[in-house]
Parts: C-alpha cells; sequence; structure tokens
C-alpha cells in the first residue's frame, strides 16, 4: 500500500511538474527558483488559466495537450535513483509537436529509459472539453 501511495503522490506531483514546466506561473510570471523545489502542486483554477492563456494565443488546429498513460510514468519512475521526470519539447520527422520524457536522479542527470508516444488533442481530448 505505502508504494502505491507513493506512486499517485509522483504521478500527481508529475503532472503539476508538466503543467508548470510547459506554460508559466498563474500570475504570468515564470515560477521563482523556490516555486521549483517544493511540490508543485497548483489549483484547478490556476491550471485553467494557464491552460486559458496559452489558448489564447495558439494557432488554429494546434496541440493542446499531450495525454501519456500512467504506465509510461511508472516506468520511467521504476528506475533505480528516480527521483524526477525532465519533459522535452520535441518533433517528428513531418514537424509535429511531441514531448520526450526522461526520470532524472538527485542530480538532475537523466536516467537512460525515455517516454514517447503520447496521445495528442485534437484528436484525443478530455471527453469534457470541446473539440
Amino acid at each position: 500500500m505505502r508504494s502505491h501511495r507513493r506512486s499517485v503522490s509522483r504521478t500527481s506531483s508529475l503532472a503539476a511538474l508538466i503543467v508548470l514546466g510547459a506554460l508559466t506561473q498563474f500570475s504570468g510570471a515564470k515560477p521563482a527558483a523556490s516555486d521549483l523545489t517544493g511540490p508543485h502542486i497548483i489549483s484547478q483554477a490556476q491550471a485553467e488559466n494557464l491552460i486559458a492563456r496559452y489558448r489564447a494565443t495558439a494557432a488554429p488546429g494546434a496541440v493542446r495537450s499531450q495525454h501519456f498513460d500512467r504506465s509510461a510514468f511508472d516506468a520511467l519512475l521504476s528506475q533505480p535513483g528516480a527521483t524526477g521526470i525532465r519533459v522535452h519539447y520535441a518533433a517528428y520527422a513531418d514537424g509535429a509537436p511531441t514531448l520526450v520524457l526522461y526520470a532524472t536522479d538527485e542530480t538532475g542527470r537523466q536516467l537512460p529509459m525515455a517516454a514517447n508516444f503520447s496521445h495528442p488533442c485534437p484528436d484525443t481530448c478530455d471527453p469534457d472539453e470541446g473539440k
């Protein structure tokens, strides 16, 4: 049960980290260094504000989000010494945007296993969100 809680906590923190790393803070400013050492959790209102700010300036049809299955995070974080996740902005050969995830150790070094092949929105959006 204890390791399950740790996985859930890591996965929740990871989702918030992606929001913080991909966008800016609620105030519109970059996160302060002190903000990056905490739990990385923001409120739903803050998250929605960040997302709305991005979408207001995104090109029509732009990728709005990327979805990874939990198994990708679990596999990355199960590597010995994994303490975090680094998200790289990337592009396929045709120019389509994607993300590449690496687990990192306590010094920030990337571990060897990486994750990719997320599900972009559009087309695989949250069912409660309009396409």
